[in-house]
């Protein structure tokens, strides 16, 4: 076998691995994360641009779904050049797409917009409806962690609309619209529409194998039964949620279930439990680099504080607490959560 016929078959089983592993980034994102390593690594051997390109395009997607957003953005930094190189817009738009849920998980809420936007231009500049479904869905999410209800949900419903059964991410982008719809409902009190939505969702991600979708599914659903006061139900969501997010290595998704399992045990006075929870999923919202995750969980740790006797020293403790929660808050920028902290120190 000459050279040029080993180095075509070299590139064909490149191409072959980034296939699959895109394939299956949504179902089976842990697979997906060896088979896009596999290929780039190859890719690199043989200094192959596309191969490299795809390879860390997809890593840079399983790394998202493992909260490593750092890591992720170092392989997004990779692959944009590439495609830039081989004037592939649709592989350009998704990294695009990569770096605005990636600044998003890390707080930074304006390069988010900044980002999507671009991604959402490249996909109508391609006619690509699954990518500019996708850019939609995104921007909604951003919106929504903005405080902004109104343009978030106008995002989420065109994304919606633009979603077809034919679309690899068809029940996935379905799902995650469904469940950031639900949760408007939600914020705004209506508890019977955020659980329709969310039940949408949970038999959409069952029905698609994603594992992340379906235990965030769970957990929202396990949210609402707590508001309902329902405990014994909530925590059985949220259990249920809990078990799927840590096989997979879902950090996010562990960390706001033990979150919600706090507030259960908040809610039944057992403040120990709570405590332990609260921290445990502090823990990992360090570790992920969740800012607007810390101050949520900090300032509940300020108000279990607060149910002990007050005294001078202790006012000063939760006052130190909350000062380090409005920093994080107005780095975020995020209205609703900086609402929330100034109750906090009323």
């Amino acid at each position: 076998m000459d050279n040029e016929t080993a180095g075509q078959e070299l590139k064909d089983k490149i191409d072959q691995l980034n296939k699959q592993a895109w394939e299956l980034r949504v179902n089976n994102s842990t697979q997906a994360h060896s088979l896009s390593r596999e290929a780039f690594v190859l890719a690199e051997e043989i200094d192959y641009d596309k191969g490299k390109a795809e390879g860390y395009r997809t890593f840079a997607f399983t790394l998202i779904r493992l909260s490593r957003h750092r890591e992720a953005l170092d392989y997004c930094d990779k692959a944009l050049p590439l495609f830039q190189s081989l004037d592939d817009k649709d592989g350009q738009g998704s990294v695009l797409g990569y770096y605005g849920v990636t600044q998003r998980a890390l707080g930074n809420y304006a390069a988010s917009l900044e980002y999507l936007f671009k991604f959402l231009e490249f996909s109508q500049q391609t006619g690509n409806n699954e990518a500019e479904s996708l850019s939609y869905y995104h921007l909604g999410v951003t919106y929504k962690y903005l405080g902004d209800y109104e343009t978030a949900l106008n995002y989420l419903l065109q994304g919606q609309s633009l979603s077809q059964p034919g679309f690899l991410t068809h029940s996935m982008s379905n799902a995650l619209s469904s469940k950031q719809i639900g949760l408007i409902y939600f914020e705004n009190g209506d508890f019977a529409n955020a659980e329709n939505y969310y039940q949408q969702a949970l038999k959409l991600t069952r029905e698609g194998g994603d594992k992340w979708g379906e235990a965030g599914c769970l957990d929202s659903i396990g949210l609402i039964h707590f508001k309902l006061k329902d405990f014994d139900k909530a925590a059985e969501f949220c259990r249920g949620a809990l078990a799927i997010s840590q096989p997979v290595g879902d950090k996010k998704g562990e960390s706001n279930a033990l979150f919600n399992l706090g507030n259960i045990y908040k809610e039944l006075a057992d403040y120990d439990k709570a405590s332990a929870y609260y921290n445990e999923s502090l823990a990992i919202r360090k570790e992920i680099k969740d800012k607007r995750g810390q101050a949520e969980i900090m300032l509940f740790l300020a108000d279990l504080q607060l149910r002990e006797n007050i005294t001078e020293q202790l006012r000063k403790e939760v006052i130190e607490l909350l000062d380090t929660v409005l920093q994080l808050g107005e780095e975020v920028k995020a209205l609703d959560l900086l609402a929330k902290i100034h109750l906090g120190y009323y």
